[in-house]
This record gives C-alpha cells, structure tokens and sequence, in this order.
C-alpha cells in the first residue's frame, strides 16, 4: 500500500507540471502577442482601413490649421502721405539715395583707411609667375 500513495502522488505531480506548462504557453503567447508592435498596429490597419484615412485627414488638417501663419493686418490709409506733398517728398528720397550712399561710403573709406592703406587700395594688383 505504501506504493499506491506514491504513484498517486507523482500522478498528481505529473498533472500539476503539465497544467502549469499549459498556463505558461498561454501567457507566453500572449505576452509575445502583445510585444509585438508592429503585427498588432497592421492589424488596426487592415481591420479599420477607413476609419485610419479619415484620422489622418482630420490629423493633417488641425495641424495644418494649427500652423497657418496669419495674414498682416493692412496699416490704415491715415499713416500714409497723400497729395502731391508726399510724392515729392518720396521723388526727392529715392532720387537722392544713390548719391547719398556714394557720400557715406567715401567718407567711410576716408576715415577707416590708413596711408598705407590708400596707397595699397589705388595701386594695381601684382602679377605672380611660377
């Protein structure tokens, strides 16, 4: 009789172990199901294809909205010169702003420049031979 408990009891171990390997591959299969990423997003792809499009178009077009850059708002015709005042006044201006920088940039020339430094600027550029 001593042998009878003994056989139940590895029987007993035996359904233990194989009910715990069957508990463990479903877990595994389901922790692999869940890692893998990419397998599960195709998946909502392929089952909702439309409902996907749409999201993304609706996606694209807040963040579009988003981002727009706003039109300026125009200066009111006040700040303006009108008459014939303000035309003369931009006639002179634009007339005189070549001349103008031509000046600035002599007087700059003038000032900035050393006497080395002018005789180097007006004389021609050497010719080098090999």
């Amino acid at each position: 009789m001593a042998a009878e408990p003994q056989i139940s009891k590895i029987e007993r171990l035996i359904e233990r172990s194989d009910a715990s390997r069957l508990f463990l591959t479903e877990h595994v299969q389901t922790l692999r199901y869940r890692a893998d990423i990419p397998a599960r997003v195709r998946g909502l792809f392929n089952s909702h294809p439309s409902l996907w499009f749409g999201g993304s178009l609706l996606l694209g077009w807040l963040f579009t909205a988003m981002l727009r850059r706003r039109k300026p708002t125009p200066k009111p015709q006040s700040a303006r010169r009108k008459g014939v005042l303000g035309f003369a006044l931009a006639t002179v201006t634009s007339l005189a702003k070549p001349a103008l920088k031509s000046m600035l940039i002599a007087e700059f020339r003038k000032r900035m420049l050393s006497p080395v430094d002018k005789k180097n600027a007006t004389a021609s550029p050497r010719q080098f031979t090999l």
